[in-house]
């Protein structure tokens, strides 16, 4: 009798811990609840790199030795949907920013149940190139052990990747010196080619 009862108590804290984590799973990450904020700078990777190129040759054109632009969540969306591996699996591709990381997030499935998977990233200048590299990946409010990331996104730290729009900026003269998130995108701060990089411009930018 002992023996069935110690059973029944295992049995009922595995369906506990199994509808807790059901519901972790399930559910939807506080941070979504409205569109992409930002400006609006196009609707392709192309047409963000031209406005932005205008907006960095406007501030050279006046004399600064550090421009800034920022790339707004609703570009980084637009960049991450371009750049989306599988739009099958993942739809409603979005980024935000929160607690000076990106959130990049997509409605997808775990079987027959439907998740948001939430990727958390980082900037960071990695020998003169924008890098942005994965802190963690959740689905719903449980993050994912490492080891299973690949499981969800093969292509490990080039899940977004805005190296593509400062190419597409066809620069010359200026080369990135920092870059770092603020409270509607990231910001890129520019200086002549051969400078040393500097933080200052992006964090009097943030």
């Amino acid at each position: 009798m002992r023996g069935c009862c110690a059973l029944l108590a295992i049995v009922a804290v595995v369906c506990a811990a199994a509808a807790v984590l059901l519901v972790r799973l399930t559910a939807t990450p506080a941070f979504l609840g409205g569109a992409p904020p930002g400006a609006d700078d196009g609707g392709s990777t192309q047409a963000i790199a031209a406005r932005l190129a205008g907006a960095l040759a406007v501030q050279i054109g006046r004399g600064s030795t550090d421009p800034t632009v920022t790339v707004s969540d609703r570009d980084l969306t637009v960049i991450a949907a371009a750049q989306n591996p599988d739009p099958r699996t993942f739809t409603d591709v979005q980024v935000h920013t929160g607690g000076g990381r990106l959130l990049l997030s997509a409605r997808s499935h775990l079987g027959p149940l439907p998740v948001i998977v939430t990727v958390r990233l980082t900037p960071h200048l990695v020998g003169g190139d924008p890098q942005i590299l994965v802190d963690e990946i959740d689905v719903g409010n449980q993050v994912l052990p490492g080891f299973m990331r690949t499981m969800v996104d093969p292509r490990g730290q080039a899940v977004l990747d805005v190296g593509t729009v400062v190419a597409a900026m066809h620069l010359a003269g200026v080369q990135i010196g920092c870059v770092a998130v603020v409270r509607t995108g990231v910001v890129l701060g520019f200086q002549r080619v051969g400078a040393h990089p500097d933080p200052s411009a992006c964090e009097s930018a943030a």
